[in-house]
């Protein structure tokens, strides 16, 4: 018992100073092994019209991603950036790796996305998009993004099976 309050109370400390990341092992009945073959491709959030297009090279082109991603909160965003009407596009590198590299048990089930500078905000991000499979069966890629109510805080991506495009964003259009 000791050592679980102990562990639990280092994962705390861990988690308060910045070392743990914004996702959770969503453990073996969710967590869906990838391969590249698998990522590749045009996963889309059908909530907001957004898209990603992740290519075999490590690249990736993303339309209408929600602005909590890149942000903590309304302190962040530039003067005048309007909320209501923003559809952010950007481009970036992407990786598939586990929540625990190194470990020999571990699931690839993360995809690790750097977004680039998104002139809508002025920076770039990186992110994490665990699989995970739907209460319909489909494999989605979630995306936590904090301070996102609108929807609770979790933006799923869905593989496209016939070809599908967002919106095209202004600055990526």
């Amino acid at each position: 018992m000791r050592r679980v309050l102990l562990a639990v109370a280092a994962l705390v400390l861990a988690t308060a100073c910045g070392l743990v990341g914004d996702i959770t092992d969503p453990g073996p009945d969710l967590g869906v092994p990838l391969t590249t073959d698998d990522v590749v491709g045009t996963w889309r959030n059908e909530q907001l019209d957004g898209t990603v297009t992740f290519a075999a090279d490590g690249t990736f082109t993303a339309a209408n991603v929600p602005y909590e991603a890149f942000t903590d909160g309304e302190k962040t965003l530039p003067p005048g950036f309007d909320k209501a009407t923003a559809r952010i596009g950007t481009t970036g590198r992407w990786q598939l790796t586990g929540l625990h590299p190194g470990q020999a048990d571990d699931r690839q089930i993360v995809v690790r996305a750097m977004f680039d500078k998104a002139p809508e905000i002025g920076y770039g991000f990186g992110k994490d998009l665990v699989s995970e499979r739907q209460d319909d069966g489909v494999t989605g890629l979630v995306m936590v993004v904090p301070n996102a109510p609108r929807f609770g805080d979790r933006y799923v991506y869905r593989k496209c099976a016939a070809p599908c495009a967002a919106t095209p964003s202004p600055s990526h259009g």
